[in-house]
């Protein structure tokens, strides 16, 4: 790179990190609910001790989250949050670098299709918080990266030296599948284009694969056999059909909720969710991945029909159909597994390179080729951004992120609190756990028979034997005003609250919530 390309390349995860910062503290439901707890709980040997503390969650590799948790022991809240946006940068240096390979010879085009994505509603929404999914996709866009750089070589070239390179890349996919189950998604949209377009397919595919095992037996194969050994599945509680752990129902107990109802809907899901984002779990707009579902198929099918041979392409031609199959993949591969918008934000980072890359497949003159790629990237900047998973700071930059105070005057020596789950109302609480003394365990115990939240279901007899051996004092973490519901859950296991004696817990982040004495006893 020339100097001001590492200017550049240096400015974009700095320009992030303080974009980010300037966008407000991160508040967000799974911070809440298990991304600052689960590394606790694995740093702290938990597991067993306490019981389902963030639910089926508690399942997650932790791995993911241990850098946030261990820097948020000794850096400002502010800081933190600039190095999470800083991170999310990286991924625009890589995805600049890619597109300096799809699109040789432009000068500014690479950059601006970079910022274009990097800038739009998803993007934006993700960054610097912890719902990781850009993050866990970094090394995901390694993997495209190293295929960009190799040219010709990792479609065509001697297998001795793509081989290698595909090996690679499958490393880096994985490792990134690894941090996230999600990456799937994107990785492997990578290897059904390995598989379907012209070259050294089978191969390629194998080492991409190999690597792709590779990468996450890396970041994630200690926590596949500690679920192994827990529960006798290691992807606890999902794909139970094929694992059939007794502690969680059969089935493969991925959420449908998002999902498309009918076959129309799924024919035209993009035009369904950019008109209702909340129908994907977005609370965002963007139009990028309509467009990108509108150009996408027409530049595949004019790349493979047209008159240049898929094996004469030059490089950048040939790298840009295969992003465009990738891209295409991927969306089906997402279609078909999740339907939830967050997961599919590191494809819709690309569309703008993907809508440029259509556009030079379509049968037009170099001219008239130029302006439809100038419309579409023009097309793709509209967007409607929310932020109603940050707080504004408050002037508190230079507290840690996470700050809780538990009830002063309750004696909780030798007691167990138990958590009520689910219901109307419920607000996720485990981050609070590390702030208590660590001889107090946290059972969940159920709220009430949501057949549809239950997937670790054999770890509900566990916090019953737990309780019912208890001989310590009882306390209950709940939320102000949900009496109903806490009085039923605890009669389910022969206890009664003292509302009266309810005291609230101090903290920075999250919703109230109170700690209330709870005894033994049957509803009078």
């Amino acid at each position: 790179m020339s100097p001001a390309e590492r200017r550049f390349a240096l400015a974009l995860p700095l320009g992030f990190g303080l974009l980010a910062v300037l966008l407000g503290k991160d508040n967000n439901w799974d911070l809440l609910h298990y991304h600052y707890y689960n590394p606790y709980s694995w740093l702290h040997g938990r597991s067993g001790f306490d019981v389902l503390a963030a639910d089926y969650h508690v399942f997650f590799n932790p791995l993911l989250d241990l850098p946030f948790y261990l820097g948020s022991q000794v850096l400002p809240a502010a800081a933190l949050t600039f190095l999470l946006g800083a991170v999310h940068g990286v991924n625009g240096v890589l995805l600049w670098r890619i597109a300096r390979h799809v699109l040789p010879g432009a000068r500014l085009l690479p950059a601006v299709v970079m910022l274009i994505g990097m800038l739009g509603a998803g993007s934006l929404f993700v960054m610097g918080t912890t719902y990781y999914d850009t993050v866990a996709a970094l090394p995901i866009y390694v993997a495209i990266w190293l295929i960009a750089r190799a040219g010709l070589v990792a479609f065509e070239g001697p297998l001795r030296r793509s081989l290698p390179i595909l090996l690679a890349a499958g490393v880096a996919a994985g490792a990134g599948v690894g941090l996230k189950q999600t990456g799937v998604v994107l990785a492997g949209g990578i290897g059904v284009a390995i598989l379907l377009l012209p070259g050294r397919r089978i191969p390629h595919a194998a080492a991409y694969g190999m690597g792709i095992l590779l990468g996450v037996a890396l970041t994630a194969g200690f926590w596949l056999w500690h679920l192994w050994q827990v529960t006798g599945n290691p992807l606890f509680p999902y794909f139970n059909d094929l694992f059939r752990s007794p502690l969680g129902p059969v089935g493969n107990n991925r959420t449908h909720h998002a999902m498309p109802r009918s076959l129309f809907e799924a024919v035209f899901w993009p035009f369904v969710f950019t008109r209702t984002p909340s129908r994907i779990d977005s609370s965002v707009r963007d139009v990028k991945l309509l467009l990108a579902y509108l150009v996408v198929p027409a530049g595949i099918l004019f790349a493979l029909l047209g008159r240049q041979r898929v094996r004469d392409m030059e490089a950048g031609k040939r790298l840009g159909l295969f992003l465009l199959v990738a891209g295409a993949a991927t969306y089906a591969i997402w279609l078909h597994l999740f339907s939830i918008y967050r997961y599919l934000v590191p494809l819709e980072m690309m569309v703008p390179l993907l809508l440029v890359a259509a556009a030079g497949f379509l049968p037009l003159a170099p001219r008239a080729g130029r302006w439809a790629a100038a419309g579409l990237l023009v097309l793709a900047v509209p967007m409607q951004p929310t932020n109603p998973d940050r707080t504004p700071w408050n002037g508190r930059q230079l507290d840690r992120f996470v700050e809780v105070a538990p009830p002063a005057g309750m004696d909780l020596s030798g007691a167990m609190i138990v958590v009520p789950g689910y219901h109307r109302g419920w607000e996720p609480n485990a981050f609070v756990i590390p702030f208590f003394p660590p001889d107090v365990p946290f059972l969940r115990i159920l709220a009430f028979d949501n057949p549809a939240e239950r997937l670790a279901t054999g770890f509900e007899a566990m916090a019953t034997e737990r309780i019912a051996a208890h001989a310590g004092p009882f306390f209950a973490l709940v939320l102000p005003h949900a009496e109903g519901h806490v009085a039923a859950s605890l009669a389910r296991h022969g206890l009664l609250a003292d509302f009266a004696g309810c005291r609230p817990l101090v903290a920075n982040i999250g919703k109230p919530l109170e700690l209330c004495p709870v005894r033994r006893g049957a509803p009078g």
